[in-house]
């Protein structure tokens, strides 16, 4: 697969599709919170720079068969993101997500989380879920 094409993923009603430069600030209004500080890896402050090192390191990570995808319902907005990370043991990976809190009760991580699924199975073997 090619690394400079953005992959996206539609199912669910929603559009997961990769991070853009250009959604940095509704990361940050997604992302910079306390909850979010509790229950996620992600670096806080999570200002504009982080989340820019965030995006930047999202689009390199595709080499390692990672896929960070904003989950959007009409392919603009993020509401949250779903994410897969292949491990080392074949035929799995760990899939994530977060939503924020405004988008919350809308069944947005479970829908992402089905919608990523045809994907990991059917996508290379660093990827594929049995």
């Amino acid at each position: 697969m090619s690394i400079s094409k953005p992959v996206t993923v539609t199912a669910e009603g929603l559009l997961l599709r990769e991070w853009r430069a250009a959604d940095v600030p509704v990361m940050v209004t997604l992302f910079d919170t306390a909850e979010m500080e509790r229950w996620t890896p992600l670096a806080h402050p999570f200002d504009a720079e982080a989340a820019t090192a965030y995006v930047q390191r999202a689009h390199k990570s595709r080499a390692d068969g990672v896929f960070q995808f904003a989950i959007t319902e009409d392919g603009d907005e993020p509401l949250g993101e779903v994410l897969i990370v292949p491990t080392d043991i074949a035929g799995t990976c760990e899939l994530a997500y977060a939503v924020g809190a405004q988008y919350r009760g809308k069944q947005l991580a479970a829908r992402a989380v089905r919608a990523l699924l045809p994907f990991a199975r059917t996508g290379d073997s660093a990827r594929l879920v049995s």
